[in-house]
């Protein structure tokens, strides 16, 4: 026969367990407050993917791209096609020794072929490997979601974006080297046509749509460490006087 108190021993158990889950994920063993219960620090997160801790530490979250970073993105696009457009007319021999159709077609092998697609491909392959490694044997603030995107971002989205990003811009560059006023014309209009769909619409919205995502795993952490500063996408942009000690000086003051 099972006693009565015996048989009550697993459900304990296992809310023992999911309790521990529940805290291990959300970084409740350590002094650092957690982020959902500050709404100052919850705004700030989602507006412009970053935090103010209670040392006063400014932290740039970098998986979290924030809506006002966004909204930059997407003004720094139209801004960019506006000047392409612009400066119709005004480029021709540079210097004596280098014309437009030049630069043009250096852009669009060198640059946007060689170093985007190419070089940059495997710069991501070699770097994701080592993130990964590093987070396994770290698990930093936000660990359970940077290890869960990290693979899909650096050895899948990340190339194929290269490649998408490259593949226009050398066909904007090819279009745009041909020295005639004509093809200038439309090799400009394709320039900031792609800068703006691709720039300035795509790229901001698939910003927004992984937004969501990352702010609910990042609210359920504790704040950053510092020795986290630098790694992880996590970086400390400014410093200012800690949380506690600014309030004490305010009731002082009054």
């Amino acid at each position: 026969m099972v006693s009565f108190p015996d048989r009550c021993r697993f459900p304990r158990v296992s809310a023992m367990t999911a309790a521990c889950a529940v805290l291990a994920l959300a970084g409740c063993g350590t002094a650092r407050p957690l982020v959902i219960g500050n709404p100052a620090q919850l705004g700030d997160l989602y507006a412009d993917g970053a935090l103010t801790d209670a040392h006063g530490n400014r932290w740039d979250i970098g998986f979290m791209p924030g809506i006002v970073p966004t909204a930059q993105v997407v003004g720094d696009s139209y801004q960019r096609a506006w000047d392409v457009m612009a400066d119709m007319g005004s480029y021709g021999i540079e210097g004596g020794n280098r014309s437009f159709a030049r630069t043009a077609y250096r852009f669009a092998f060198k640059d946007c072929i060689g170093k985007t697609i190419g070089t940059g491909i495997a710069t991501d392959y070699q770097d994701t490997s080592r993130q990964m490694s590093e987070l396994v044997r770290e698990m930093p603030f936000g660990w359970p979601l940077q290890i869960a995107y990290r693979p899909v971002w650096g050895y899948v989205l990340k190339p194929i974006g290269r490649v998408a990003a490259g593949t226009v811009g050398a066909a904007a560059g090819i279009v745009a080297g041909t020295p005639t006023g004509a093809v200038e014309a439309s090799g400009r209009a394709f320039v900031a046509v792609s800068d703006v769909a691709v720039m300035g619409t795509l790229y901001p919205a698939g910003r927004l749509v992984w937004q969501q995502p990352a702010y609910l795993f990042s609210v359920v952490n504790s704040e950053p460490d510092e020795k986290q500063n630098g790694k992880w996408s996590l970086r400390i942009v400014s410093r200012g006087a800690p949380v506690a000690t600014a309030a004490a000086e305010t009731a002082e003051s009054l």
